[in-house]
């Protein structure tokens, strides 16, 4: 722990509460021992799971990211994800989605986290994109690759694409 605190300072970053990212927000949230754990979330708001998670007494910062491409709305998201970084001393942050996965992977380095976990939900580049689509999106999360200390993939059909793809 650092600076000789008694709790786990984390972030849980998060474009969006909805589907299984969301899902899997709230269970950590409820579940995540609070005695050793000092957990923020921080989300893009409007989706199912935001009222259910802030329900749980964790501190939730609402972050203006969007799930759409979306650059002016989630460039604004980006500075309020680095200011957050840079204000306070988290000791780990984990982030899930697609866009949260990209921006706040730059953000934490930028802000010198000392640990940066991605947390495998599912890939922008799957099968289904269209080809050229698929190319840009692989390229984006390798480049993401130096900037993650580790991965931690929800499904063993995540750990084995992401493999494959040298993601």
């Amino acid at each position: 722990m650092a600076d000789g605190r008694n709790r786990i300072k984390v972030l849980l970053l998060l474009t969006s509460t909805s589907g299984g990212t969301g899902q899997h927000a709230y269970y950590l949230t409820k579940y995540l021992d609070k005695s050793e754990f000092d957990l923020t979330v921080a989300f893009g708001t409007g989706h199912p799971l935001d009222d259910e998670i802030e329900k749980l007494g964790v501190r939730v910062i609402p972050l203006s990211f969007s799930r759409r491409v979306s650059p002016l709305r989630n460039l604004h998201g980006f500075l309020q994800i680095y200011r957050l970084m840079r204000r306070e001393s988290f000791d780990l942050v984990c982030i899930g989605n697609a866009i949260a996965g990209f921006l706040g992977r730059i953000a934490a380095w930028l802000a010198r986290m000392p640990a940066r976990v991605f947390i495998i939900h599912s890939f922008a580049s799957h099968r289904h994109q269209p080809p050229i689509k698929r190319l840009v999106y692989r390229a984006m999360e390798r480049a993401m690759n130096p900037l993650t200390h580790r991965y931690i993939a929800v499904a063993e059909a995540m750990k084995r694409f992401g493999v494959e793809q040298r993601i």
